[in-house]
C-alpha cells in the first residue's frame, strides 16, 4: 500500500482541507492589520487574549485550506505569529517592533508574495476581495470590515 502511493507520487494520507472548507473559514479568520491597529499595550492581557485567538484562528485556516494552497497560507500564519511575537515582546516600543522585524525582512517578503497567491485564491475560488479588505483596514485608524475584522473573544 505505501509503496503504491509512493510510485504514484500521492499521499497515502487525504487531505484534511478543500476549497469550501477553506472559503468558509477565511472571513472568521480576521486580518493581520486590523488586529495591529487595535493593540493596547495598557491591556495586555486582553492583547494576549487577542494575539492567541488570531494564531488559533490562522491555524485553522490552514487546516481548512485545500493541498495546492496550504504552503502559502502557512507562510501567512507564520508571519502572522511573527509579527504578534514581536508585538508581545514589545509592547510599548514601537522602534523596538521595528527593529526587530527589520531583521526578518526576508521570511516577511517571502510571506508576502504568499499572501499575494493566497488573495488571488480567495478571489478567484471563494469571491472574496482580501486585498480590497486589506486597504480599507488602513484608511482610519482602528477600522477593519466586518467580514474580516480580527478576533475580539
Amino acid at each position: 500500500m505505501v509503496t503504491g502511493c509512493l510510485l504514484a507520487g500521492a499521499s497515502c494520507t487525504k487531505s484534511s482541507g478543500s476549497k469550501e472548507e477553506f472559503c468558509a473559514a477565511l472571513p472568521r479568520t480576521g486580518d493581520l492589520l486590523g488586529l495591529l491597529s487595535r493593540v493596547d499595550p495598557s491591556r495586555p492581557e486582553d492583547m494576549a487574549r487577542r494575539f492567541d485567538r488570531g494564531a488559533e484562528l490562522f491555524a485553522k485556516l490552514e487546516r481548512a485550506a485545500p493541498r495546492e494552497i496550504r504552503a502559502d497560507v502557512a507562510d501567512v500564519g507564520d508571519a502572522y505569529q511573527l509579527v504578534l511575537d514581536t508585538v508581545e515582546d514589545h509592547p510599548d516600543d514601537l522602534s523596538a517592533v521595528r527593529r526587530d522585524l527589520a531583521r526578518e525582512q526576508g521570511t516577511l517578503v517571502a510571506a508576502g508574495r504568499s499572501a499575494l497567491r493566497m488573495a488571488e485564491y480567495a478571489r478567484r475560488e471563494c469571491g472574496i476581495d482580501l486585498l480590497g479588505a486589506m486597504s480599507s483596514t488602513t484608511t482610519g485608524p482602528g477600522t477593519a470590515p466586518a467580514s474580516t475584522g480580527p478576533p475580539t473573544t
